[in-house]
């Protein structure tokens, strides 16, 4: 029987009338007048050099309105990355350029190479498929551990290796070392991630929009964080102030994270609508989304076999009484950071992981070895986490998430069953933007079950 109240308790939904008789509308939904199609020429090879790119026949084919190569984003700012991590000695993390458009050089298949925007969808994939262009493929490294080698490819070539960032936090190593050598038992596991992609219904869409009488740009797109979005394509990429930059993301077929990064193509086609003072709508095919979305692992210059290594070593001493106790635990974790970084993807090992994969380690000793936690349920006398991030391929992991939200409720819900019933009237304002379906039975949820209300 379900649960009344509570984590786990059947809600009533409120949003599903609208989905099931037709009346969502989510980002391709949406037509503007005087609307163009785009369509993006890919990368087919990992790594190489652009020799040629020449788009002339395309040009001249019927319905095209204008096509765009890296040069037309020359002196354009590429896409940042929101947050920003210093490694172990306190220097800052490399964070190489990331053009709109290729230029010069391709760094992962999938890696958008020109981009056709034309009269209709299917006279943009006419025109794609007619320009002609010569990659010298370049060596491509299919390890991540040989990606941190000396002499490996290098991703970025103004960049010394493939290194990102080498960050940790933990104990002194010597109290480290010292557990460890003193230790009943020591366990040591590899747990491997296999590649992933979020592979939502909903594929990616965008949509910009252009009004040449006030100045004002809008971009609709499926989006989970449509502020953060105006903030760095306005600011860092196309230099449009906040003000003069509108960022929609109407209905989201779902998400799982790989929808709240910032895109090369959300700035595309704002910055296209502007060159030819026309809307211009792109929307992602299942392959293409394959390749190109953040969560998608897309396959580069440095392919990994998998996501996430996680290298777990824990160690046990004995305690009064003869009872084995966790004493010490390391977790080293080679994350794949992509080709570049996206918005807050730089965070998610240390800040979401680290912290969590201590835990893991801990676990997974008592699993292997059948160990009694002692009085080490959490705090560990001696712990390090490590994390090296190569550049090799996009994934977005958020193993710490559903443990930290469930935290977050269950403490809440804790305190509000603190406070007495008082009479009177309570306000609740949230200021917020709609992410799909879900939202509002969850803040149903929240007012009603967890504030007693």
């Amino acid at each position: 029987m379900p649960k009344d109240h509570g984590i786990g308790a059947s809600q009533k939904r409120r949003e599903d009338v609208r989905f099931l008789t037709g009346a969502g509308q989510y980002t391709d939904d949406i037509s503007t007048y005087g609307q163009t199609y785009c369509v993006f020429l890919r990368s087919d090879v990992a790594h190489g050099t652009i020799n040629n790119l020449d788009t002339s026949d395309a040009e001249a084919m019927p319905g095209v309105v204008r096509i765009f190569t890296g040069k037309d984003f020359e002196g354009i700012g590429g896409l940042p990355c929101g947050w920003q991590v210093t490694d172990k000695n306190g220097e800052p993390m490399k964070e190489p350029a990331h053009p709109v458009l290729a230029q010069g050089k391709v760094r992962h298949v999938g890696d958008p190479i020109a981009a056709v925007v034309a009269e209709s969808l299917e006279e943009a994939r006419n025109a794609a498929e007619a320009i002609v262009y010569d990659i010298d493929e370049l060596p491509a490294v299919v390890d991540m551990k040989a990606a941190l080698e000396a002499g490996a490819a290098k991703v970025h070539d103004d960049l010394d290796d493939n290194l990102c960032y080498d960050w940790q936090f933990g104990s002194d190593q010597a109290a480290i070392e010292e557990a460890f050598s003193n230790a009943a038992h020591v366990t040591t596991l590899d747990l491997i991630n296999n590649r992933l992609v979020a592979n939502p219904m909903e594929p990616r869409v965008a949509l910009g929009e252009y009004n040449r009488a006030n100045d004002e740009s809008t971009l609709y797109t499926t989006s989970q964080n449509p502020h953060v979005i105006r903030l760095l394509m306005g600011a860092f990429v196309l230099g449009i102030p906040e003000h003069k930059l509108r960022v929609v993301a109407p209905d989201v077929g779902g998400g799982f994270g790989t929808k709240i990064f910032h895109y090369a193509e959300e700035a595309f086609v704002t910055f296209a609508s502007r060159q030819i003072n026309r809307p211009v709508k792109w929307t992602s095919t299942r392959s293409e989304a394959f390749m190109s979305d953040a969560a998608a692992t897309v396959v580069g210059a440095l392919v990994g076999t998998s996501t996430t290594t996680t290298y777990i070593e824990s160690a046990a001493g004995i305690e009064e009484g003869g009872k084995t106790g966790l004493t010490a635990a390391t977790v080293g974790v080679l994350m794949l950071s992509g080709l570049f970084f996206a918005d807050i993807f730089a965070s998610i090992p240390q800040y979401a992981m680290a912290s969590a994969l201590v835990v893991v380690g801990a676990m997974m000793m008592r699993q292997a070895a059948d160990i009694d936690w002692g009085n080490h349920d959490i705090a560990l006398p001696a712990f390090a986490t490590m994390v090296l991030m190569p550049f090799t391929y996009s994934i977005a992991v958020g193993i710490a998430w559903g443990v930290i939200l469930y935290t977050a409720i269950k403490a809440g819900q804790q305190k509000f069953d603190e406070i007495s019933p008082v009479m009177g009237v309570l306000t609740i304002l949230l200021i917020l933007y709609y992410l799909g379906p879900g939202a509002s039975t969850g803040f149903e949820w929240i007012v009603n079950d967890l504030l007693k209300l």
